[in-house]
């Protein structure tokens, strides 16, 4: 759900004297990398924000990276191309295809350097108003520290393992929107039991 459909949303609960949980402000701050990036951009990789229709070439002149991953504010491309570009000439190719499947670039685009990551290790975690919940009971440092510099009731936060072994930030979410992964529908309530 766009930000704006999500205000659209609130805005009809509170005009039938309720409120939603999450606020729309803290919905966007989940939902799109660009609006959560400078509060974890050390454990994330160093990503440039730029206009779907921008000068790919140009915006990354003198960037030496790898390769790039391309993505809009909240999704990847997941067909079989991926959304890797090996060089700066490619990008425009991968944000046409992310329109064409997508339908849309919602918000803008996100060039992030590749990493060499395991995407095996790849492990989804909540965040439940400031508390971190894992699906082991196992809560990562990073991910504790993200918990506190996020002001949202309920996110996801994605991490995934790099080859050199240091962990990385994928992604946040909003935990509504979120999907469980790995997590059982047993786990995922238990959360919600738990709460003080």
């Amino acid at each position: 759900m766009p930000p704006e459909a999500y205000t659209r949303l609130a805005d009809a609960v509170a005009a039938e004297g309720a409120r939603l949980k999450t606020r729309p402000n803290e919905y966007r701050l989940c939902h799109y990398l660009p609006e959560w990036y400078s509060l974890c951009e050390a454990w994330t990789p160093e990503t440039i924000v730029a206009a779907k229709d921008a000068d790919f070439v140009m915006l990354l002149h003198g960037k030496s990276w790898p390769a790039y991953f391309v993505k809009d504010y909240v999704k990847s491309l997941t067909t079989q191309r991926g959304s890797v570009a090996q060089t700066p000439e490619g990008i425009a190719a991968v944000v046409a295809l992310i329109e064409q499947y997508r339908g849309s670039v919602e918000g803008g685009i996100c060039i992030r350097k590749f990493e060499d990551l395991l995407p095996e290790t790849e492990e989804r975690y909540f965040v439940l108003d400031g508390r971190p919940v894992s699906r082991d009971g196992e809560v990562p440092a990073l991910v504790a520290e993200v918990a506190q510099r996020i002001s949202s009731p309920f996110f996801s936060v994605d991490t995934v393992f790099a080859a050199s072994g240091q962990l990385r930030l994928i992604e946040l979410g909003d935990g509504q929107v979120s999907d469980r992964k790995k997590w059982s529908p047993e786990q995922f309530a238990s959360m919600f039991d738990s709460q003080p």
